[in-house]
């Protein structure tokens, strides 16, 4: 963003006389340039974006730098065994050589490929540490951004992650075979303790790997211990309803939601306010769909993201726009799950 000079040449002591009105105005001039800077489009602080920028600046030049060492050294690891294998025979010639150039020829081609696995190795390591240290930085930001004012964030980064059965407790999708996550984090809002965590489920379709649900996955406490109650805000074509639905009756749908139970006063539940609260989330190009699993005393809630918001961005600059998008649709459902608990 660029900065706005004043311009001083058009006030002065000959043009305008200082008074003291004109003191009020300049007092007022410079209260609002002490005020933090944020950004025009997006309303994020301009330092939460740069500290995320510098740090993925400083990846993305180590991952370039990286890879053309990488290939140079690929390229002279391959010559010298080209050289191993067709130079050596026909410089070392004669059968009283044979065993001098067989020698000769492992000898370089070993040198060879440990040199390439050796580079190979240590450069991992060593991008891996710049991507944790990345990882770090961003999340670590984005939770200041996200967990503010009645949020307070108790713990919670990168490397923290969820366990496979607190995404199978929820009971949403079926035969899931591997959880992915990644900033689990633990906040509290009004008393209400919750967590909240980046994560990604797949399930075996018999041929390959199929990802069911991407997106912000809560865990929190409700006051309700009877028959499960799956609700479901539908989405576009992106989203993937829930699927863990074949001993549980399908007991209300429209063009909005779904509504999954065995319970008989389900809608004692999903009442007004239930609906007036769940329907403050709505899916959008960012959102793709909203799941939510009462059971046992608990809430859980999916909401399902498209990558905008998930992808960590390596190539091209970071883009604000979904995470302040999330936050709003963060405080929309802690609100929501505030009124299970009343």
């Amino acid at each position: 963003m660029e900065e706005k000079e004043l311009k001083n040449e058009e006030v002065t002591e000959e043009t305008k006389p200082v008074t003291e009105e004109n003191n009020e105005e300049i007092e007022v001039i410079n209260q609002k340039e002490e005020e933090p800077v944020l950004d025009e489009k997006d309303g994020l602080p301009i330092d939460f974006l740069n500290v995320i920028e510098e740090s993925r600046q400083e990846l993305y030049q180590a991952y370039k730098k990286q890879n053309v060492i990488k290939i140079i050294v690929s390229l002279l690891g391959i010559g010298v065994l080209i050289f191993a294998f067709i130079g050596v025979p026909n410089i070392i010639k004669g059968e009283e050589y044979n065993t001098l150039r067989i020698s000769l020829m492992v000898v370089m081609a070993a040198i060879s490929l440990l040199i390439m696995f050796t580079y190979s190795f240590v450069v991992r390591r060593s991008m891996n540490k710049k991507l944790r240290t990345y990882f770090d930085t961003l999340y670590e930001t984005l939770n200041k951004y996200h967990f503010d004012g009645e949020l307070e964030l108790l713990e919670g980064g990168a490397k923290k992650t969820l366990e496979k059965i607190q995404f199978d407790e929820a009971y949403l999708y079926k035969n899931v075979i591997q959880v992915n996550s990644r900033n689990v984090c633990d906040v509290k809002y009004h008393g209400l303790n919750f967590l909240v965590a980046d994560a990604g489920a797949k399930i075996n379709n018999g041929k390959s790997m199929q990802t069911i649900f991407v997106g912000k996955f809560f865990i929190a406490p409700a006051n309700y211990n009877d028959e499960q109650i799956i609700v479901y805000l539908k989405g576009d074509k992106r989203s993937i309803p829930p699927t863990n639905i074949d001993d549980i009756k399908l007991v209300f749908d429209d063009e909005k939601m779904s509504v999954y139970s065995n319970n008989e006063n389900w809608n004692k539940v999903v009442n007004a306010k239930f609906k007036q609260a769940l329907f403050q989330i709505k899916p959008d190009n960012t959102l793709i769909d909203v799941a939510v699993s009462i059971r046992d005393g608990k809430v859980f809630v999916c909401l399902g993201y498209d990558d905008d918001l998930m992808i960590i961005p390596l190539e091209k600059p970071f883009n604000p726009t979904p995470n302040k998008e999330y936050k709003e649709d963060l405080l929309k459902t802690v609100k929501f799950i505030e009124l299970l608990n009343k």
